[in-house]
């Protein structure tokens, strides 16, 4: 039992030791002034969200430069990837550009693409069923038509009409 108590006491006390303030030093600062650099941009975006054509042109500026720099180069991991700056980050601030409008463009631009993909998505998936349909129907119509036929058509129609 005390050889328990012993050892709590022990761990406690080590645990504790480390716990105090930190004493920086003769002549280090405890705090530093942010640069430039470190300062968080402010960026309201419009109340309809709707994106300029001169912060379009801004953003494909930037990633046109981005990809200028890094073509052929292999990206190979820089440092800690949580405090490492994207590289269209670092250019949109080397070019002077907010960087919080910058990323609130990239998101809306982001969106606008995802969006066209979702549509090209579903009107492949629309033809397939369109195609497979008429595939059926031509079968359907030298075998004979049966019920089971014509109702594995309607729902097959039906999910195509809601994409």
């Amino acid at each position: 039992m005390r050889h328990r108590l012993f050892s709590v006491a022990a761990v406690l006390a080590i645990a504790f030791a480390g716990c105090g303030p930190k004493d920086a030093g003769p002549g280090i600062p405890t705090s530093a002034p942010l640069s430039r650099a470190e300062t968080r941009d402010v960026y309201r975006p419009p109340a309809d969200g709707r994106v300029t054509a001169a912060q379009v042109e801004t953003y494909l500026s930037i990633i046109d430069r981005v990809r200028l720099d890094l073509r052929g180069a292999r990206p190979t991991p820089a440092g800690d990837p949580l405090t490492t700056v994207p590289a269209d980050v670092a250019a949109a601030r080397a070019r002077g550009v907010n960087v919080e409008e910058f990323l609130w463009v990239k998101e809306r631009v982001l969106e606008a693409d995802a969006a066209a993909m979702t549509v090209r998505l579903n009107a492949s998936a629309l033809s397939a069923n369109l195609r497979w349909a008429i595939c059926f129907l031509s079968s359907a119509s030298s075998s004979g038509f049966n019920s089971s036929k014509l109702r594995c058509l309607g729902a097959l129609m039906s999910v195509s009409w809601m994409m």
